[in-house]
């Protein structure tokens, strides 16, 4: 998924309608890639309570996941490291991966589906088409 705008209600109603459909259409697993393009910001309690309940119903199927959180500099390096540490306390934790680019974000998932670099390389190409 791609968060162009901040967490709220109604990405996240979205972030649950695919991945239910995910799990619908991927009984075995799936990988997930999340690129974030608006900043990052930590949503209130409410919006909180809501992603978790969306994680409990769709992290028992993730094969793993990887979060593009892209830019330069102090600020988002320290949110790369803060988000890779949170990881590290999650259950998932060897099925989460934080990068700063979409193309180390495609690489991710196709090294961890086993897929060639070539795929890897159109999937980066797509997402990077649909970010901006």
């Amino acid at each position: 998924m791609i968060w162009k705008e901040p967490v709220d209600l109604a990405g996240l109603e979205a972030s649950k309608k695919i991945g239910l459909e995910f799990v619908r259409n991927h009984p075995n697993g799936f990988y997930a890639l999340n690129v974030v393009r608006s900043g990052l910001a930590i949503p209130d309690l409410s919006l909180q309570r809501k992603a978790a309940e969306i994680s409990k119903l769709v992290d028992p199927h993730l094969l793993g996941t990887v979060i593009v959180l892209p830019g330069e500099g102090f600020w988002v390096s320290a949110a790369r490291s803060f988000l890779a540490g949170l990881h590290m306390l999650s259950p998932l934790r060897a099925k989460r991966e934080v990068v700063a680019t979409i193309d180390e974000g495609a690489r991710a998932v196709a090294r961890r589906s086993n897929r060639p670099d070539s795929w890897a390389r159109t999937f980066a190409a797509a997402l990077a088409a649909e970010a901006d």
